[in-house]
């Protein structure tokens, strides 16, 4: 039967959800969504829900998925994301060719209408396990490129204890502005590999409004003195759809993000340990993370102290096109 490609709507999210958990239950990534995870993707305000998800379909039955994410910012590159997944029962049956190459046309499609005067990075992140993912992204162009760890911490018992560094102050996020978080965010990561700068209303969408976001076991670090600018931060998350599928409440650790003038003085590993003693007390499980293999602020050695192990090694392809 032939392969028809067409918009996603919100009439199709069940579809989408079950196709995604048959995926996962063959692929073993550590992600799961329910259909209100879905329901946020399609309205997230920087995307265009009739030309930026599209779903393979085989008669009545979605077999597969593509989906672009141009990002609202350029500096001397657009990054856009690419993402996607085919059912297991039909994999090998060219479902995922056929959703690439829309993804690379929408995506250069995006391009064109956003940031034209610079050329688009593609990038789309996958299992190391997962050579059929390799395989078909290598024959499209991409490269490997970069390699990131997925981390994870059992709180069974006390996390480390970690001081704060002298001449800052820890507060819950809520105690300072989201223009004061995004601003701390986009400065700790500016030297950071692929890093595009968040948008109001990108934080607004991911972290401000996402039903995920948890602002209880979120915290900021402050000069003293100087409660509207943020030193350092830990954003958490926490996805009912993980609880659902492995019985463990796993608070996501989303960001974790330090300043450059206030990097290797400890306050990553306050902010951590203050986090994760917060998590264990409202009753999670486990806590989760990413973190680039390169990273180079010395995270990786930091989350190693605070008890993080990998779990997930991740690669990142991409391609540049003009």
């Amino acid at each position: 039967m032939p392969i028809a490609l067409r918009p996603l709507t919100p009439a199709d999210i069940p579809a989408w959800a079950a196709l995604l958990a048959a995926c996962e239950r063959v692929d073993q990534t550590g992600e799961n969504y329910d259909e209100d995870d879905l329901a946020e993707e399609l309205a997230d305000p920087t995307r265009d829900p009739a030309r930026d998800f599209f779903g393979a379909w085989r008669g009545d039955d979605l077999v597969g998925y593509a989906a672009v994410r141009p990002r609202d910012q350029a500096d001397g590159e657009h990054r856009i994301h690419l993402e996607g997944a085919t059912h297991p029962d039909h994999r090998g049956t060219g479902v995922g060719t056929a959703s690439l190459e829309w993804a690379v046309g929408r995506a250069g499609e995006a391009h064109a209408g956003m940031f034209p005067d610079v050329p688009a990075a593609l990038v789309c992140d996958g299992l190391v396990a997962n050579g059929a993912q390799t395989a078909l992204l290598q024959a499209a162009g991409f490269t490997a490129q970069r390699w990131n760890f997925g981390m994870e911490c059992r709180l069974d018992a006390e996390p480390p204890p970690a001081d704060v560094p002298s001449g800052l102050a820890m507060l819950p996020y809520d105690a300072v502005s989201a223009e004061a978080a995004r601003s701390a965010h986009n400065d700790a990561f500016l030297d950071h590999w692929g890093f595009a700068g968040w948008s109001p209303a990108m934080w607004q969408q991911w972290v401000t409004d996402t039903r995920a976001f948890r602002p209880g076991i979120s915290r900021v670090l402050v000069a003293d003195g100087a409660s509207d600018v943020v030193v350092g931060y830990v954003i958490s998350y926490e996805y009912e759809a993980d609880a659902a599928a492995t019985g463990i409440r796993t608070a996501y650790v989303g960001k974790v993000g330090v300043r450059r003038a206030w990097r290797r003085k400890g306050a990553a590993s306050a902010l951590l340990s203050d986090v994760l003693r917060a998590c264990r007390a409202e009753g999670y499980g486990a806590a989760s993370l990413d973190v680039d293999a390169d990273n180079p602020t010395g995270a990786l050695g930091v989350y190693r102290r605070m008890g993080f192990e990998v779990a997930h090694r991740w690669v990142t392809h991409g391609i540049t096109i003009e």
